[in-house]
């Protein structure tokens, strides 16, 4: 996992999240391949809305899984898979890292 510093919670639309995203990761050896993936929709990027204290858990690593349950499937369902990644933001706030997903 990566904290991200540069993107904002000023950011309206989606595909400025990717953009701000993208400029954020791309000088960083080991996240900017993804981009390329990205780039080309080899892989997906999903969006996690985190509470605390879960925010703290998770960019501690304390936290390595979340699910949340219900008896219908609704998205992320069945469209989340290995190798997406995954922008991690405070719910009010600012996206304040990245994850790759290793399992499903």
């Amino acid at each position: 996992m990566v904290e991200a510093e540069s993107a904002t919670s000023d950011t309206t639309s989606w595909g400025s999240l990717v953009a701000d995203f993208s400029r954020a990761i791309r000088d960083d050896r080991d996240w900017a391949g993804r981009l390329v993936k990205l780039d080309h929709r080899e892989i997906g990027l999903h969006l996690a809305v985190f509470i605390e204290p879960y925010l703290s858990y998770v960019m501690q690593g304390r936290k390595t899984v979340e699910s949340r349950f219900s008896q219908r499937r609704y998205p992320p369902y069945g469209r989340v898979s290995q190798g997406d990644l995954v922008l991690i933001k405070k719910s009010g706030g600012p996206i304040v890292g990245v994850c790759e997903i290793g399992d499903v």
